[in-house]
């Protein structure tokens, strides 16, 4: 076997070896999960070069992998220009006799990253290294690309699932406490949110009733202060408001950093409100603030709803002059306590 048929067999075993490895990437659905894998890959094929990965987006695997955020400065310029043009470039250290190559990821609707390669001691990277490196960030692009799509459309399912739950709580024949208390642990749930409020206005705006639901810090002097000033914020806002790194006037030091509040309203009269917050900054997506926004929107009216249905069944055992309840409701409540409480004493608020 001459050179020539034994690089043409070498070349053929490493795209059949390319061809494994993409199916392997393309059959993670997790994005950790996939990049674990990948760096198990370019050890196992490219153990003497140097590697890391510039992400657009976030990872939890930053910290056991070479991961790094793709940012536009000085110091990656080479990475942010393969990612900003979906084309490879090339970089050279004269000092550390380095030849470094950057690889975008990329799939069919965008650039997810850039591969960076560093072959050391070396002027040019290594030709042969470079189609097989190219091809393979791009399998990895659209790898991520799949595994996102996937998360999506998860996250979309779970999301309507929500929505239609919390509609037919609101919908049901459950007490407002209740349903309150449902959507409340549906939230924390669903977004990991560590504090819900749920709060009514007065007629006159001035003063704030805590509905049913909302969880115990907002019951506590710290829990108050943002209470007050989410209110005020929003009467002066008349919208929904977003935080992702929370940083205010607020007298007290801050202890929570991701908050979302959302208006409630009938008609164009200001109701109510929600707050939900979690201590960690950058902790609720965009797309759990919109997703929350479309859940306060649909259950604001039930909210209404069920506040008139318990005023109208406290009009019907309540007379109207002395504000007393009826002699009808007296006296069903006399029959139930004598049937169920034989030997008790019936006595009535």
């Amino acid at each position: 076997m001459n050179y020539l048929e034994r690089d043409l067999r070498a070349q053929a075993e490493k795209y059949k070896n390319l061809f494994l490895i993409s199916e392997k990437l393309h059959s993670c659905m997790d994005l950790e999960t996939l990049l674990e894998e990948l760096f198990v890959i370019l050890q196992k094929n490219y153990s003497d070069y140097s590697y890391c990965l510039f992400l657009s987006f976030d990872t939890h695997n930053r910290e056991n992998y070479p991961i790094k955020e793709l940012e536009y400065d000085s110091e990656n310029v080479a990475a942010a220009k393969a990612y900003a043009l979906g084309e490879v470039q090339f970089e050279q250290s004269i000092t550390d006799r380095n030849a470094i190559i950057y690889a975008p990821l990329k799939g069919i609707q965008g650039v997810y990253g850039v591969l960076q390669m560093i072959a050391r001691d070396s002027v040019d990277f290594p030709e042969s290294e470079i189609e097989f490196i190219t091809l393979l960030a791009g399998s990895v692009g659209h790898a991520i690309e799949n595994a996102k799509l996937y998360q999506q459309s998860e996250q979309l399912v779970c999301n309507l699932k929500l929505l239609n739950e919390a509609t037919k709580q609101f919908n049901s024949n459950l007490k407002l406490e209740e349903a309150m208390s449902n959507i409340s642990q549906q939230i924390q749930s669903a977004f990991q949110a560590e504090e819900v409020g749920f709060f009514v206005l007065t007629d006159d705006q001035l003063k704030v009733k805590l509905l049913p639901g909302s969880t115990s810090y907002f019951y506590s002097k710290p829990g108050q202060v943002y209470i007050q000033y989410f209110k005020e914020k929003i009467l002066q806002e008349k919208d929904s408001l977003y935080f992702a790194d929370f940083r205010s006037e607020m007298e007290d030091g801050e202890e929570f950093h991701s908050i979302m509040a959302v208006p409630v309203y009938q008609g164009q009269s200001l109701k109510g409100f929600a707050i939900v917050m979690h201590h960690k900054p950058y902790f609720f997506t965009f797309d759990t603030y919109k997703l929350l926004q479309t859940l306060i929107q649909h259950s604001s009216l039930a909210i209404m709803n069920h506040k008139l249905r318990e005023e109208l069944n406290k009009l019907v055992i309540t007379d109207y002059l002395t504000k007393l309840h009826s002699r009808k409701y007296l006296n069903e409540k006399i029959l139930h306590s004598m049937n169920k409480d034989k030997q008790g004493t019936f006595i009535s608020d």
